[in-house]
């Protein structure tokens, strides 16, 4: 597949020489925007297909936020703090108690101002009774918001990256 994608790549880049004066950065910002798009679909697909799991009652376990500093700095100075939500729930489906610990289809984000993530953490207050999405296929597999609000980032990332393929196609 790799090998297929480089010749594959090469050739286009070949024939798109003969139209375009930088081809090859015209060819790799479209391929990255696509690649990107494949990613944004699959995304799109997992959230769609979880907003049709069962449907069950859990309960808010714990609530809250973690704090850490990240990796240090190459000059060797301290990485910066972030936090991240930390939420987990129990529910029981077919007379099995689970844990879950995924809240949102977007992953577990870490981010550099608390406001944000304490604004999302006050969405899930411990002991709050809520919907649980469970996979019927895998009842460990689990999540509260089966939407994936955060695909409009890839959207944009593809928009950027095929805008850029364009630009340098047309103007050089």
């Amino acid at each position: 597949l790799v090998f297929g994608g480089a010749v594959g790549f090469h050739k286009l880049t070949d024939f798109a020489s003969t139209r375009i004066t930088n081809a090859p950065m015209a060819v790799a910002l479209g391929a990255f925007g696509a690649a990107i798009a494949l990613f944004a679909i699959g995304l799109h697909r997992h959230a769609a297909l979880a907003r049709k799991w069962t449907v069950v009652k859990g309960k808010i376990r714990t609530s809250g936020l973690d704090r850490f500093r990240a990796r240090a700095e190459d000059d060797g100075s301290r990485g910066q703090i972030m936090f991240r939500a930390n939420i987990s729930y129990t529910y029981r489906y077919e007379n099995m108690d689970y844990t879950g610990l995924v809240a949102s289809m977007n992953g577990q984000v870490s981010s550099t101002s608390d406001w944000g993530v304490q604004r999302y953490v006050k969405k899930y207050p411990e002991g709050a009774v809520v919907d649980v999405y469970v996979n019927p296929q895998n009842p460990t597999e689990s999540v509260l918001n089966p939407r994936a609000t955060a695909a409009w980032f890839l959207w944009v990332a593809v928009a950027v990256m095929w805008a850029l393929a364009y630009f340098v196609a047309t103007k050089g």
